[in-house]
């Protein structure tokens, strides 16, 4: 499946350029998503991909075993698409550590919610 877009850039009453490209149906999510983190268990770099379905505030959250709040990943607004971020995790002791994938659309209401449990070994 695939999406043609056609586009023109216009300055007053002249076309500068124009054209269509052809986007992959695939590169935009059906769902929401947080994805098998992987390595893990891991020593001290961790991959978390997700996918979002619509756009919205994202806030991908690491916190320590005791539920305290080691990081923020992300922590603003994205569009929807897919997406990978990296965890060096080199300034904290070995453990379980969790990630947390939350999506917020207007006012703050919640749209998905996941989260992973991921294991330090140093």
């Amino acid at each position: 499946n695939t999406i043609r877009v056609s586009y023109e850039l216009v300055s007053g009453t002249e076309v500068i350029t124009s054209g269509s490209q052809r986007i992959s149906a695939d590169e935009f999510p059906q769902s929401f998503a947080l994805k098998k983190i992987y390595p893990n268990p891991f020593n001290p770099v961790t991959t978390v991909e997700y996918a979002l379905s619509t756009a919205g505030l994202v806030r991908l959250s690491v916190y320590s075993a005791e539920g305290r709040l080691i990081s923020y990943l992300v922590n603003n607004e994205q569009p929807a698409g897919n997406y990978r971020e990296v965890w060096e995790a080199d300034r904290v002791s070995s453990g379980v550590y969790f990630i947390r994938l939350q999506v917020f659309g207007e006012n703050q209401s919640s749209l998905f919610s996941q989260t992973q449990r991921l294991i330090l070994m140093k």
